[in-house]
């Protein structure tokens, strides 16, 4: 994860090859059912506390699919965007049914902390 591959703007650009391994690690745990993310060592992520992973969780079974690894073609549409603390980000995610589903992961990548905080998953 560079953030010299993220640009400053204030458009809408499709995630970076150097971003997309750490929110496919993510959702690698998220299909296994690891919502806290207490399996998975992934560096740069902000700790998810009990409550968040299980509304993360809820949301996903309310969908009415099961999220599975992310098909390459969410890097098509996932997109990013500066902010003025850092950049947010919408993760397109696939479930067993579809390749690009209508679920997005939302993270934010706080410049000061400089970790990746996970902020829902949901239907935009």
């Amino acid at each position: 994860m560079e953030l010299s591959d993220l640009a400053s703007d204030d458009g809408e650009h499709l995630v970076p090859a150097t971003w997309r391994s750490v929110f496919e690690d993510i959702v690698r745990a998220f299909s296994a059912g690891d919502f806290q993310l207490k399996e998975s060592t992934i560096d740069f992520v902000a700790p998810i506390d009990e409550e968040t992973a299980k509304h993360f969780e809820y949301c996903v079974a309310s969908y009415g699919d099961i999220i599975v690894e992310l098909d390459p073609k969410v890097w098509d549409q996932s997109i990013y965007a500066r902010t003025f603390d850092g950049w947010q980000f919408l993760i397109d995610l696939t479930t067993r049914s579809e390749q690009v589903s209508d679920l997005v992961l939302h993270a934010k990548f706080d410049q000061a902390t400089r970790l990746l905080e996970l902020q829902s998953v949901h239907v935009p």
